[in-house]
């Protein structure tokens, strides 16, 4: 065996090496949806009597789901293990879901053995709120890839939302201000009756229906697609390098557009006035558009846009 033989040997070698440690990590990274390892886990459950108008909520990978209360009475369920450690509390008029984690790296890696790094009870360890019908103040999530799932009947001044690669349900009303920040998560809901919202994602989509901000709308996203519907707003500003933007029954005094490639089409409540700035995109317009109309900007390298009225 010469030498450039043996070298690319080792070379290849430590490159297969790499890879499986590699692909290990992502797998156990996936393995930790909250649906256990091989520690155990214990369910604890706790009736919360103090009353609270803030939430502050932090996981992991365990999802987040809040239930209405049938009784009126709040409940807390979370999942213990050795390694991480749940602290809940009522302090200072805000309910604290806090955890801490005690994993090394190494704990991470998952090669798939059912049994020693899987777990084998496939039991979903949800981080579970039962909170009754209700107007609160300031609601804060913070989580890395769990799943938020906020139905229907809760009331929020403040909304704040911060994941990585968590999808966001959020079914609720937001009266203040909403702030959602994740890098691969999909926005799949939210209704915002109040000031303003801000939406940052790299690559998730972004859907946003029955809205009406006295504020600005921005949304900051580079491959995720922008759905809004029955939308009102002062002003809405969205940034985007390919996803493609849909607007229904949409009105506003001040519309900033930019994209690369993403297409654009917008049914339009209003008399508005477009100017569409392209390098190899398409424009077809058949809403008022006067001089005096709501501005509605829309800069492209090679998006269509696609105007008409509702």
């Amino acid at each position: 065996m010469n030498k450039f033989t043996k070298a690319f040997l080792i070379a290849g070698g430590i490159c297969l090496g790499a890879g499986i440690i590699v692909t290990g990590i992502a797998f156990g990274m996936a393995k930790r949806n909250g649906m256990g390892d091989a520690g155990s886990y214990e369910k604890i459950d706790v009736t919360i009597t103090d009353s609270f108008e803030n939430l502050h909520i932090e996981e992991v990978s365990h999802d987040i789901k809040f239930v209405i209360s049938e009784d009126d009475t709040v409940k807390v369920e979370y999942w213990d293990s050795e390694n991480l450690i749940h602290d809940l509390k009522v302090d200072n008029d805000t309910l604290t879901l806090t955890y801490q984690n005690s994993k090394h790296w190494w704990d991470w890696i998952n090669i798939g053995i059912p049994g020693i790094t899987e777990p084998t009870d496939n039991v979903s360890h949800d981080t579970v709120i039962y909170l009754p019908e209700d107007e609160y103040k300031n609601l804060k999530i913070n989580g890395v890839s769990s799943d938020v799932i906020i139905p229907e009947g809760y009331i929020f001044e403040d909304i704040s939302i911060d994941t990585v690669s968590g999808e966001i349900t959020c079914k609720s009303e937001a009266t203040g201000n909403v702030k959602i920040n994740t890098t691969s998560g999909n926005l799949n809901e939210i209704s915002i009756n109040g000031i303003s919202a801000t939406i940052h994602t790299v690559s998730g989509d972004v859907y946003i229906s029955d809205s009406e901000l006295t504020g600005s709308l921005v949304i900051d996203t580079t491959s995720g697609g922008v759905d809004l519907t029955d939308i009102t707003a002062a002003a809405t500003d969205i940034n985007t390098i390919s996803g493609d933007i849909n607007l229904v029954n949409y009105a506003s005094d001040n519309t900033s557009i930019d994209t690369t490639s993403g297409d654009i089409e917008a049914i339009v409540v209003g008399d508005y006035n477009i100017n569409f700035d392209s390098v190899s995109g398409d424009q077809n317009i058949s809403c008022n558009n006067v001089s005096d109309g709501a501005r509605f900007t829309v800069n492209t390298v090679s998006g269509d846009l696609t105007v008409r009225g509702a």
